[in-house]
């Protein structure tokens, strides 16, 4: 994944430099700019006075971006608190099987790379492989 980031860096690929502008969002701005001043509609509500690639500082095309930008490092903390409470849960998940931590995983790297991600289109491919996975397994075994 690293070497996604760095290609798409150097390449200037609009979701990685999204997502490179939100996590430096947080350093210029800690406490993160607000609900609904960073992201896609940002560009449209100036009238067009900012430079294409400062849209970018915002967080734009990148969900996990937009979400280190509005919320500083309460989008960090959110983040943290979310993966710590998936842990406390672990043991209660692996008894039910993997996928879920796999469709988890996936989610946030998605989140990564595209803005629409949190949505049914933008994760359909890896819902209709879970949905797949865990058809295949009979109930009331281990997955």
């Amino acid at each position: 994944m690293a070497i996604q980031i760095w290609y798409g860096f150097i390449s200037m690929n609009e979701h990685i430099i999204g997502f490179l502008g939100g996590v430096g969002s947080v350093i210029d701005t800690p406490i993160g700019k607000g609900l609904g001043n960073v992201g896609n509609f940002v560009v449209s509500s100036t009238n067009g006075d900012i430079n294409y690639l400062d849209t970018f500082k915002t967080g734009k095309e990148s969900a996990i971006g937009v979400l280190f930008a509005s919320l500083g490092v309460f989008g960090v903390y959110y983040i943290a608190k979310f993966f710590l409470f998936l842990k406390s849960i672990s043991n209660w998940l692996m008894d039910r099987g993997y996928y879920f931590w796999c469709s988890v995983i996936l989610i946030f790297v998605n989140g990564i790379f595209q803005e629409e991600a949190y949505s049914a289109y933008g994760f359909g491919l890896c819902l209709l492989w879970l949905g797949s996975l865990t058809s295949k397994s009979r109930w009331g075994e281990k997955y």
